[in-house]
């Protein structure tokens, strides 16, 4: 029997009984686990027995027991295994809300009202894109977004995403991400709209119900990492559940992929390579016929949830620069030389007319707000560092004119 069919059955059994709705969740989500794992669940009938058993519990479930003294001694047991089977997820043993106010050492109603309240959770403001336009983000509190960062640390990263996803996982890099792409005759960029908000209240709630927990622990996880029903730009759990959402995307695009590598005859076949980055989607190949697959990436996206950005779709042949996730990729990976220009230019302002004038300017040219000079310091720290990751000579130039500068003045 699948875990589905044993988690229909179950819920019909425990309703039919009348059982305790917060109970019947543990049940299902222990009787998963184990399904999962290929063993049979556990279950004591006798008090003596469960009593026994109670005093080899694991010393990170012994607060749980300590604070509920009073259940009979077989629903605690049950309470124990299906916590073991959490630790074996690697995932903080949460059965209940209590447990997380417990762990993040808030009280209960902090924890309600940072998955909760209606007002205070974000501040919302708008910050100027590249290319004029606007893009809204939810900051989450300091104390929202400590919880958010936990939850992605504990939990969320505790799972790989797709091999084919390159962002928001540690480790990964931009150089992953365009690396396949070099030296072919055609690349094309497909951006999704939206991406973050595109992510819904139920899909991710049904991230947290993978890792085992019950409805209502992962309804209140969903909702201290959504805002108004979906995910936001600016929360730090934001990045790490959309590559979990969207790893069935990356998996539905690996079977085209998979496919058309073995069809027949031999001649109709199509060998293309494939990369994520956030809500950019890279294809390339040898072949021009890597074309015909976009009508079905278009409608694999739209059964996820997603939507293509048409007005940010790329196609780069050969013969033009091709650029994926702002690398060049036409022969060997580098950075624009545009980009190497631009620090250049900026180091050399700096040093004949001072930190004021350059960051005006920069603030002008890119719409990007600078809040100091320690600030505009590190904005041209991470530029270089972009390019040091595909080309280190040029780099250590321009970090040696950046070290050189003073930006107390």
């Amino acid at each position: 029997m699948d875990k589905y069919q044993f988690t229909r059955d179950l819920r019909l059994i425990q309703e039919a009984a009348e059982a305790d709705p917060g109970l019947s969740e543990i049940v299902v989500a222990y009787g998963r686990l184990c399904t999962d794992r290929g063993v049979e669940p556990t279950f004591c009938e006798s008090l003596e027995e469960a009593r026994a058993q109670l005093l080899d519990a694991k010393w990170f479930q012994q607060p749980f027991l300590a604070r509920n003294r009073d259940l009979d001694p077989r629903v605690s047991l049950l309470c124990v295994n299906y916590g073991k089977e959490l630790a074996r997820r690697r995932v903080p043993v949460l059965l209940a809300p209590e447990d997380m106010a417990f762990q993040l050492g808030i009280s209960m109603r902090q924890l309600n009202w940072l998955a909760y309240a209606r007002e205070g959770r974000y501040h919302t403001f708008e910050r100027a894109k590249a290319n004029g336009k606007v893009r809204v983000i939810h900051a989450p509190t300091p104390k929202l977004k400590t919880v958010q960062r936990w939850i992605a640390e504990r939990i969320v990263l505790k799972t790989k995403p797709h091999k084919y996803s390159t962002a928001f996982f540690p480790g990964s890099t931009l150089v992953d991400n365009a690396s396949p792409h070099v030296g072919r005759a055609i690349v094309v960029r497909m951006d999704l709209k939206d991406f973050f908000p595109s992510i819904k209240f139920n899909q991710v709630r049904r991230v947290f119900s993978s890792f085992g927990y019950t409805l209502q622990v992962s309804r209140l996880l969903a909702n201290i990492c959504c805002y108004e029903g979906h995910l936001v730009q600016g929360a730090p759990s934001s990045p790490a559940i959309s590559n979990l959402v969207a790893k069935r995307l990356d998996t539905r695009v690996e079977g085209i992929k998979k496919f058309l590598s073995r069809k027949e005859p031999e001649e109709s076949r199509l060998k293309f390579y494939y990369t994520r980055y956030a809500d950019d989607l890279v294809f390339s190949s040898d072949q021009e016929s890597l074309l015909s697959i976009l009508p079905f990436v278009r409608q694999v996206v739209t059964s996820e949830g997603f939507a293509v950005n048409e007005d940010k779709l790329r196609i780069m042949r050969a013969a033009r620069q091709q650029k994926v996730t702002g690398l060049v990729v036409n022969e060997r990976l580098n950075a624009p030389s545009k980009q190497f220009e631009l620090i250049r230019n900026v180091i050399h302002g700096i040093r004949h007319q001072g930190v004021g004038v350059a960051m005006q300017r920069w603030s002008e040219v890119h719409g990007q707000e600078i809040i100091d000079a320690a600030h505009f310091r590190q904005i041209l720290s991470g530029k270089i560092a972009f390019i040091a990751s595909v080309n280190p000579e040029k780099s250590a130039k321009l970090l040696d004119g950046l070290d050189a500068l003073d930006f107390n003045t």
